[in-house]
């Protein structure tokens, strides 16, 4: 191959290799900030049926977002907690709070898909499996499901939440 061709083959190479987001030779999937747009909250009981279904598609802020950064890990940001509409509780009841953000190590499950495990605290010191995932649904929608094991019997809390940027 001649210099001539070889020269502009090279320049468009690392314009591709400079445009995609790396860190450590690994590409990040669905880079960038996404923004909480809708968040529903259910228990399940012991045979798999919903209960209490509660959706949210407001307050969210600057606060409630996710972002995969470039440590490998998987940021979770909230600035509101969200309650599940429960017998004796208030209907659709939420409580701004001081943001924090949890720190989230992340595998991929192939096809747009990531479980999550916790790195900044024991989030189950009874030892029982969580498996919380994260789906990017298309560029524009992201759905971080999450799932929270009770030590009172088979119900489950779910929470789904959506993203978009």
């Amino acid at each position: 191959m001649s210099g001539r061709v070889l020269y502009p083959v090279v320049i468009v190479l690392l314009l591709v290799a400079a445009s995609c987001h790396k860190t450590q030779g690994i590409i990040i999937p669905g880079s960038g900030k996404w923004l909480e747009t809708k968040v529903t909250l259910y228990q399940t009981n012991g045979t798999g049926a919903k209960q209490y279904e509660t959706t949210f598609t407001q307050p969210f802020s600057a606060s409630d977002y996710t972002e995969f950064s470039d440590s490998s890990t998987f940021n979770i940001g909230v600035g509101h907690y969200y309650y599940m509409n429960t017998p004796g509780s208030p209907v659709n009841s939420t409580q701004q709070i001081t943001p924090v953000v949890g720190v989230w190590k992340y595998n991929s499950l192939g096809n747009n898909k990531y479980v999550l495990n916790n790195t900044s605290f024991n989030l189950n010191p009874g030892g029982f499996e969580v498996a919380d995932t994260v789906t990017i649904m298309n560029e524009h929608v992201l759905w971080l499901h999450v799932i929270g094991y009770n030590f009172e019997g088979p119900n489950r809390n779910v929470t789904d939440a959506y993203y978009s940027r």
